[in-house]
């Protein structure tokens, strides 16, 4: 049967995969098409080639694409001044998906990284850097989320592309030295 799938492209994961066309004006023998879910070694496949769990609502769709809500997270860097580098991070929640917000990565001033996504909750956190101090965490897109000093925390909906971006200022040290006899006074403004 014809199983109405688009081009190889980027769905999500590591790899291109054909995506399974869901619209309401066709009904697509693929979905929800299996005879179970795959099997590897006698147990059944719990995600897709993506990563993306499955079933989603019933039976395996047949194919390395499980039809279901997606949305998109980007995370970017930016510094003042620019050209801030290793800023490290530690994503949460992206369990067995195949995406690079997954455990530790780095990014630099200007760098991003983003994710097509299975709806969820997600965290993202800089952690703490020695030459530079995050000053914000603006987060477009997104319906829900919430963010702390160190943390933004997504739970993304049915089509939404999530950005936020972590903002982060240099340290500056100013050292002042007493030179010769008296007192006096630093302010600083």
């Amino acid at each position: 049967p014809d199983t109405m799938v688009l081009p190889l492209a980027d769905n999500g994961g590591f790899t291109d995969t054909m995506e399974i066309i869901n619209t309401p004006q066709a009904s697509n023998p693929a979905i929800d098409g299996g005879d179970g879910c795959p099997q590897m070694v006698g147990e059944p496949v719990s995600r897709d080639q993506r990563g993306f769990p499955r079933p989603f609502l019933g039976v395996c769709d047949i194919g390395a694409f499980e039809v279901q809500p997606k949305g998109i997270v980007v995370v970017q860097k930016e510094t003042v001044p620019l050209g801030g580098a290793g800023f490290l991070f530690t994503g949460g929640g992206f369990i067995d998906l195949q995406c690079d917000l997954d455990g530790s990565f780095v990014l630099g001033d200007g760098d991003s990284i983003s994710c097509t996504l299975p709806l969820g909750t997600y965290q993202i956190t800089e952690n703490p850097s020695a030459t530079h101090e995050l000053t914000g965490i603006d987060c477009q897109g997104a319906e829900i989320v919430e963010t702390n000093d160190t943390t933004a925390t997504i739970t993304l909906q049915t089509d939404e592309l999530v950005t936020c971006t972590f903002n982060n200022n240099e340290k500056y040290t100013l050292t002042v030295v007493k030179a010769g006899a008296g007192e006096g006074t630093v302010t600083s403004v």
